[in-house]
């Protein structure tokens, strides 16, 4: 919640947080740290963009699926469905268990089903479509994205595995542009 609230409060207002950073460093360096913070701000923005978009075609299929299939509160376990895919893998199967639950009155084969049914339409947003969006939003490579979401939850937990993403596409803006075109005065393609 806390992040949520810092997220939207940068969202706002970025400029006045960025030159604030920017005064942190010597004044021939600033207008190129300028340029590079607005270059992660973007990225960052990209980011939610796929997110969301992530969100809104998961909450819509799942709930579609289920609806067919005749569930209860098929929104409702729709939305959730959409709203966990913003914990990369944990998110996802979290979100199956009160899919199972509103589903296991039901009978054992509507159980079978909707687990199913949810199972199919995760894998494919998870292993096709949102890697697909996120390549085209942040342009990063899925396996270094993997690492790095294996890496932040082993270090930071839950929260590690949420921020990974972010955090890594940031970071590799910055190691791009300070480290290797800077420092290194290499080209990073």
């Amino acid at each position: 919640l806390v992040i949520v609230f810092l997220g939207l409060l940068f969202a706002l207002d970025p400029q006045a947080y960025r030159d604030g950073v920017v005064l942190l460093v010597k004044p021939s360096s600033r207008e190129r740290v300028r340029d590079v913070l607005d270059e992660m701000g973007g990225v960052l923005r990209s980011w939610l963009v796929g997110q969301f978009i992530r969100i809104v075609l998961m909450t819509a299929c799942v709930w579609l699926a289920l609806y067919l299939l005749g569930l209860p509160g098929a929104f409702l376990l729709g939305l959730q469905a959409g709203v966990s895919n913003f914990v990369p893998y944990l998110g996802p199967i979290l979100a199956a268990i009160p899919v199972g639950l509103v589903a296991m009155p039901l009978g054992p084969s509507m159980l079978i089903w909707a687990v199913g049914i949810y199972t199919v339409i995760q894998s494919i947003e998870g292993y096709v479509v949102g890697p697909l969006i996120q390549r085209q939003a942040v342009e990063l490579p899925p396996a270094w994205t993997l690492v790095a979401i294996v890496l932040f939850g082993s270090l930071f937990g839950v929260w590690g595995i949420a921020l990974a993403m972010p955090l890594f596409a940031v970071g590799r803006v910055a190691v791009l542009r300070l480290y290797v075109e800077d420092w290194l005065e290499g080209d990073p393609k």
